[in-house]
């Protein structure tokens, strides 16, 4: 698996766009969050598969394609992962389905565009 930054038109303020190796386009924006309460930092990624002209990808039933991921980390430990951008980068190739020795996503954008791809309106059970 693996993916390249990509040159799309028409996304939203902070997205970057990248281009899977299996041709499919997405956009990921990134924020951090910091708990209020104690030193965790919360780095949110969110996903949405796009066309090439930047328009959202849709599901059988009408709905975007997408995933995030969310990985916290102290700011204490920050350094030990190259800092803000070294955990930041790898909270992002979690999100685009890269494998990861440290965390493992629940569902990456690669899983939903796959459902999606499995999803139908109505499914003819009449021959099961």
């Amino acid at each position: 698996m693996s993916y390249r930054p990509a040159t799309i038109p028409n996304l939203a303020q902070g997205e970057h766009a990248f281009e899977l190796d299996t041709a499919e386009y997405v956009v990921v924006r990134m924020q951090i969050e910091r708990d209020p309460r104690n030193s965790l930092l919360r780095f949110v990624a969110m996903a949405r598969q796009v066309t090439g002209d930047g328009m959202p990808v849709l599901d059988a039933h009408s709905n975007p394609i997408l995933a995030t991921h969310v990985g916290n980390m102290t700011a204490l430990d920050l350094p030990a992962h190259g800092g803000v951008s070294g955990y930041a980068k790898l909270v992002l190739d979690i999100v685009l389905g890269e494998p990861s020795a440290l965390m493992d996503a629940d569902d990456d954008i690669r899983d939903a565009i796959t459902a999606a791809a499995a999803a139908t309106p109505a499914l003819d059970i009449s021959t099961l």
